[in-house]
């Protein structure tokens, strides 16, 4: 524990960027697993196949690779430079979206568990409904 002691500001740096960084990939996650949700109950069959398309790619993908990718690849095949965290929050957020979204089955099947009725009030009256 001794050993640890000179290195606590450090450890309690890196604890706050991680968790800087962990809430801004969730956030954006949740933003586009959303709308990737509805897009998902589209009835639209080729924005439905390639929701699913997107998501086995991702789901796919080792997200050490994204990352390597976001950082080094994206820079050689186009202009665009990345520092480190964007890099790294753009590498996170896809893989976030496909854990957390459930592959969008969450998000795509939670307004169908409500029947009609239910959807037009919480769409009318977002507050006073349960």
């Amino acid at each position: 524990m001794a050993l640890l002691i000179p290195y606590l500001g450090v450890l309690l740096k890196a604890a706050l960027v991680t968790l800087k960084l962990s809430s801004l990939s969730l956030l954006l996650a949740v933003m586009i697993g959303v709308v990737m949700g509805m897009i998902a109950t589209s009835r639209v069959r080729a924005f439905r196949t390639a929701v699913r398309i997107y998501v086995e790619i991702v789901r796919s993908v080792p997200l050490l690779v994204l990352l390597f990718f976001a950082y080094y690849a994206l820079p050689l095949l186009t202009s665009i430079k990345l520092a480190a965290y964007p890099a790294a929050v753009i590498s996170l957020s896809p893989t976030l979206r496909t854990i957390l979204a459930g592959s969008t089955d969450g998000w795509a099947g939670a307004p169908s568990a409500l029947d009609t009725g239910e959807r037009c009030c919480i769409s009318l009256h977002p507050r006073t409904s349960p």
